[in-house]
Formats: C-alpha cells, structure tokens, sequence
C-alpha cells in the first residue's frame, strides 16, 4: 500500500510539473480536502447537492492542472 501511494505521488508530482506547478503533491491534495458536498435530503428525496467554494489559489491550481470542469458544479450522486 505505502509503495502505491508513493508511486501515485510520483507520477502525479512528474505530471503536474510539465504543466508548471511547483507545489508539493501533498500540499495540493490537502487543499482539494477543503472543498467538501453535502446534500439536503428529506425522506426518499435529495432536494439539493451543495459544494464548497473553492478557494481562489486552488483554483488557479485546478485551471494549470486543467481540472476545473471537476469542480465547476457538484457531481450528479
């Protein structure tokens, strides 16, 4: 397990250097766990999903990582 997770850190670290972020894998992954869902459920039915705002560093992040349209609206559950 701990060699997957160091070889998933890696990669994405290699990648997300040829599209110019500088930042520890880490450090941006920790800043992805700030953006939480929750949904507004009552009985049977989910009336609303609601996500997080996502901070403005991370997002420039998300926009080099071209991975803003993932956080562009909270995901059909």
């Amino acid at each position: 397990m701990c060699f997957l997770a160091y070889w998933l850190s890696a990669r994405l670290g290699g990648e997300w250097r040829a599209k110019g972020v500088s930042e520890e894998v880490t450090r941006v992954l920790r800043h992805l766990q700030t953006v939480r869902l929750g949904r507004l459920q009552m009985g049977p039915h989910v009336h609303r999903t609601l996500m997080t705002q996502v901070p403005k560093s991370l997002n420039e992040q998300l926009q080099k990582l071209e991975l803003t349209a993932l956080f562009a609206a909270p995901p059909k559950l």
